[in-house]
Order: C-alpha cells, then structure tokens, then sequence
C-alpha cells in the first residue's frame, strides 16, 4: 500500500492546486521561490496525517546508480514548442503506485499533470491525472527521469529531453527586491515612530504628573494635530504599499491591487477583508504562512485602537471622552485617588497604540523588507 502522505501530494493536493489556478502554481514552480511553496504544500497536508514522513530521503534516481539524498523539488521547467513544461521530482517511492515524478504541462489547449509511478514489479508505470480520474499509458522498465521524458515526448509528441533546472534561489528573490520594498521602508518607519511616540508621551506623563495640563490647551490642541497627521499618513502610505504590493505579485496573489486597495472602504466588511489581504500578502511573498499570526494579532490591535480613538474623543466644551467618563465611573470605588485611574488608564490606551504599529511595523517588514 501506498504511503498516505507521498500518494496524497502526488495525486490529490499537488494536482488539485494545478487545475484550481495553474497562472499561480506555475509562476511559483518556476521562480525562485519554488522549494518553499512545495515545502510549505508538504507540511501542511502532513499536518492532516497520523503518519507524515520527510519530503527528503535517501534513494537512487537511476537503475544501479549511487544513493544520494533525494528532496521534494522542480528538477525541470521550460517553454517547449508553446507548452510550458514543469517536472517535480517527489521524495523516493517505497511502495507500489508512489510517484517518482511528476510533469505539470501547459498549452492552449489546458493542463495536463503526468505521473511516473512504481508499479508492483519495480519499473515505471505513465499515468496521467485528469480531474475526473486518470489514464494509464503502460510499464516502462527505465524508472529514471530520463526514462519518464522519453516516454512522456512519445507521447505528447513534443520532445521534453534537456529541461533546464531554473537556477533562481530565495535570495536571488531577495537581491531583486521584495514587493514593495520601497514604500514599505516609509511604511515601517511611520509605524515605529507612531508607536514610539505613545510610548514617550505616557512616560513623560508617567514621570512628571500633570505635565500636559500644565503646558495648556493650546500646545496639547497641536500634539493632537500632530498625531492625526502622522495616522493619516500611514494610512495613506500603507494603502499606496499595499497597491504596489498586488500589482508586483500579480498573478500568484488572490486578490488584485485593486481588491487589496479597496478592502478597506467596504463598509463592515473593512473590519474583516483586510486581515485576509495582508495575510495573502505575506504568504504570497514568502512563500508561506509560517508567522502569519502576526498579521491577526496585528489586525485585532488596529480595531481596537481604531474604536478606541474614536470612543476617547474629548466633546467641544472640555468634558471627558465618553470612554474616559466611562472609566472613571467604573472606577470610582476601585482607585479612591483619581489620579491613579488616569494612570492605568493612558497606561492602557498607550499599549492598545503601541502594540497596533509595532506589529504593523513587523508585518510591513516581514511582506516588503526582510528574507
């Protein structure tokens, strides 16, 4: 029996990836980041297994050849007489109906995704996975790649010997720039500044008690203006990221520039839209999702400070913010000095601000700026 971890990717999770959106599959099997988007489609079904196994191990890729370690990788990929051609070499086969490799074919015709597979006896069977079944083509007693691109030429009639293996690597990715590196420079260092400055102004008040009072209405009438910049700002720069993001991911992402952008301005939905665009972002780009829990503890921190921005809001005549007014009645039996309630409650208020950009500055550097 087939093991499930090996069969399933070669026939099901692999090939179902393919016909649901061969534009992405292919651009990411031939570019540099083609190891980590099939690693990444190996782990996640293992997850799902009670006996997953390592997409590498020992093993021979040719009749009497010499054992070397054999890893889940695109061993070929080119443009053939208008088909686009891409050959995935599977962890070594154990048993009976496990691939060697895989071909991934495309034309104007469609898709089609062979496999090379071990019979019972040993040598190769050709197969071809088609979403309402499959088709087998006969035994071939040359089980090596060599063998598989002899028979599967035959019989597409299109010669697939000499597939080049691409040479691009994720730091090859790294070297051509990350999408959106360069808003996503102005993007983070708003964000840390926004997050920085919160911090500073509860210590200055933290330390000398009554400071903004003090320095009058007029100068804390300014810092609020100053502040309201610097969020509109970032929200500015990050919707124009987010843009040039999808438009350099085009293709591989699920969401358009367009959708990206316009998540935000759907009413309702903008509370939740944009946590999936930013997730698509960062597993797009990195060729994962390993992390991308960042982006929703990101997203919960920005509605939070979002709302409470809008509930701390003074009212014209001097009055405290309904949240403030709200917090001190809760408090009064709680903290007998009301200083004290102001305290922990810009401690609270300084931390919803802080945490909210200092994750946005992590995940706009994690998508844009970092390997």
């Amino acid at each position: 029996m087939p093991r499930d971890h090996h069969f399933a990717f070669a026939k099901q999770v692999l090939p179902q990836e393919v016909f649901r959106n061969p534009d992405r599959v292919f651009a990411e099997l031939r570019g540099p980041m083609r190891e980590p988007f099939l690693f990444f489609l190996w782990q996640e079904l293992g997850k799902t297994l009670p006996s997953p196994i390592p997409h590498c191990a020992p093993g021979v890729k040719a009749p009497g050849g010499m054992e070397e370690l054999v890893t889940l990788d695109v061993v070929g990929a080119d443009l053939r007489h208008g088909t686009e051609v891409v050959v995935v070499q599977m962890p070594p086969p154990e048993q009976p109906n496990e691939a060697w490799y895989l071909a991934l074919l495309r034309n104007a015709q469609g898709v089609r995704i062979f496999s090379w597979e071990r019979s019972a006896e040993g040598d190769a069977v050709l197969a071809e996975i088609r979403p309402d079944g499959r088709a087998n083509f006969g035994f071939y007693p040359n089980w090596s790649l060599e063998g598989f691109m002899d028979a599967l030429s035959e019989l597409v009639g299109v010669s697939l010997h000499g597939l080049p293996k691409p040479t691009s690597t994720p730091m090859d990715a790294v070297r051509a720039g990350r999408p959106g590196a360069s808003m996503g420079k102005i993007v983070s260092k708003l964000a840390l500044a926004r997050a920085g400055l919160a911090a500073f102004l509860w210590m200055a008040g933290f330390v000398v008690p009554g400071l903004f009072y003090e320095l009058g209405y007029g100068f804390n009438q300014l810092l609020d203006l100053g502040i309201m910049l610097l969020s509109l700002a970032i929200g500015v720069t990050m919707l124009v990221w987010l843009y040039r993001v999808f438009t350099e991911l085009k293709g591989r992402a699920h969401y358009s520039p367009g959708w990206a952008v316009g998540s935000w301005f759907i009413p309702i939905a903008n509370f939740i839209l944009p946590a999936f665009v930013l997730k698509d972002a960062w597993r797009t780009s990195r060729g994962n999702e390993q992390g991308s829990g960042l982006v929703y503890g990101f997203w919960v921190a920005w509605i939070a400070q979002t709302i409470w921005t809008m509930a701390d809001q003074p009212g014209f005549d001097g009055e405290l913010s309904p949240l403030m007014g709200a917090w001190m009645d809760f408090t009064v039996d709680i903290f007998p000095d009301p200083a004290t309630a102001f305290t922990i409650f810009g401690f609270v208020s300084m931390a919803v601000t802080v945490t909210c950009y200092g994750l946005l500055h992590v995940v706009v550097r994690k998508i844009s700026l970092e390997p």
